[in-house]
C-alpha cells in the first residue's frame, strides 16, 4: 500500500534512449561508406584499381574495418550501459549505489542490488517519519537489508489486527524464508528501542513477527509426446517450477493448482508435453477440480521446499 503510484521496476520498457546495434550492421555501413569514398577519389584519380574490401576477407583494408567495427560497437555499447546507469530500475553495483544515495539511502554489508533498489524506491515513504505503510516498509527493512526479502505492513483494516495496531510481517532472505533472530531484533530495535519514540507516531503500537512460513513440496510426472528430449523438457519445466515458487513466494503469496500446471503444463513445451501428473502439492485435496490455494493469507507466505520432476512417454 503506497500513497504514491505503485511501479513495478521489473516491468518498465526498455528506454528509447537505448541504441539497437548490431556488429553486422555495424561493418556494412562501414563497407558502404567506405566503398562511396573509394569510388569518389577513383574519378579524381582514374589510374586507382576498382576495389572492393568485402570481397577479401583477408585484404587489410577489410581488416581494418573489422577492427573499426568492433571498436564502434563497444563504444555504442558504453553509452548503453551509461544510459542504464542513470535509472534505478537498471543501474547495478556502484551505480546504484550513487543513486540510492540520492535519496538518502545507502548500501548494508552483504546487500544485494535488488534489496537496495526496493529500499530506495520506498525512500520516498520515509519522507513522513512513521506515519505511512511505505514509511514503516522502509524502516523495517533498512534495519537488516541483509537478511529480509520483504516486509509488509497492515493496519486494522485487515482482519486480525487489532485498532491502532501497526503489524509489521518479516519473510527472511534466505530460500527457506526463515528471518534470523538477529534480523528480527534488529527491526523491532528499529522501533521499539532507544529511537523508538522519534521513529513511529504516538498511538501506534507496533507489532513485529515473521511471517507464518506454509511449506510445500511439487512433484510431477511429464507426459512427454513422441520425438520429444526427456532430459532437456525436463529441465526446462525443473526450471520453470523453480521460478513459479520463487515468485509466488511472498507474504500473501498464493500457489495454485491452475498457476502450477501453467507453469509447467503442456502451453510452456507446446508440442512436447502432452499432459502432467501431479503428486504434489495438490494430492491430498478433497476436491482435485478445485483444490485449496496454499497461501494467500496477509500473514503467510508459502515456501517450496523440494522438486521434484520426471517424465515418461505419453500413452
Amino acid at each position: 500500500m503506497s500513497r504514491f503510484q505503485t511501479i513495478n521496476l521489473a516491468n518498465l520498457p526498455a528506454p528509447t534512449a537505448l541504441e539497437n546495434w548490431t556488429f553486422d550492421a555495424i561493418i556494412a555501413a562501414r563497407f558502404q561508406q567506405f566503398l562511396i569514398y573509394w569510388q569518389q577519389a577513383v574519378v579524381q584519380d582514374p589510374s586507382l584499381p576498382t576495389y572492393d574490401v568485402t570481397s577479401l576477407t583477408s585484404n587489410p583494408g577489410s581488416m581494418l574495418q573489422f577492427t573499426d567495427a568492433y571498436r564502434e560497437g563497444l563504444v555504442r555499447q558504453r553509452v548503453n550501459e551509461a544510459v542504464l546507469a542513470t535509472m534505478l530500475a537498471k543501474a547495478v553495483g556502484t551505480d546504484l549505489d550513487q543513486l540510492a544515495a540520492n535519496v538518502g539511502t545507502a548500501r548494508a554489508s552483504g546487500e544485494s542490488d535488488d534489496s537496495l533498489r526496493t529500499r530506495a524506491q520506498l525512500a520516498w515513504e520515509n519522507l513522513s517519519k512513521g506515519g505511512s505503510y511505505g514509511g514503516y516498509q522502509y524502516q523495517a527493512l533498512s534495519a537488516a537489508p541483509a537478511d529480509l526479502a520483504q516486509a509488509a505492513v497492515y493496519g486494522h483494516e485487515v482482519p486480525g489486527v487489532a485498532l491502532g495496531e501497526v503489524r509489521i510481517v518479516l519473510l527472511g532472505a534466505h530460500a527457506s524464508g526463515a528471518v534470523p533472530a538477529a534480523a528480527l531484533a534488529a527491526v523491532k530495535a528499529q522501533f521499539l528501542g532507544a529511537a523508538g519514540r522519534a521513529d513511529r507516531k504516538v498511538n501506534d503500537l507496533i507489532n513485529v513477527v515473521p511471517a507464518e512460513l506454509l511449506q510445500y513440496q511439487i512433484k510431477a510426472n511429464l507426459l512427454l509426446g513422441q520425438g520429444a528430449d526427456g532430459p532437456s523438457v525436463q529441465a526446462a519445466q525443473w526450471a520453470a517450477a523453480a521460478a513459479y515458487a520463487s515468485a509466488v513466494q511472498t507474504i500473501g503469496g498464493e500457489v495454485t493448482l491452475g498457476g502450477l500446471m501453467a507453469a509447467i503444463g503442456y502451453n510452456n513445451q507446446p508440442g512436447l508435453v502432452k499432459g502432467v501428473e501431479l503428486f504434489l502439492p495438490f494430492s491430498g485435496a478433497i476436491d482435485m477440480n478445485n483444490p485449496p490455494s496454499i497461501g494467500g493469507a496477509p500473514f503467510s507466505a508459502p515456501v517450496c521446499t523440494a522438486i521434484n520432476i520426471t517424465w515418461s512417454p505419453a500413452p
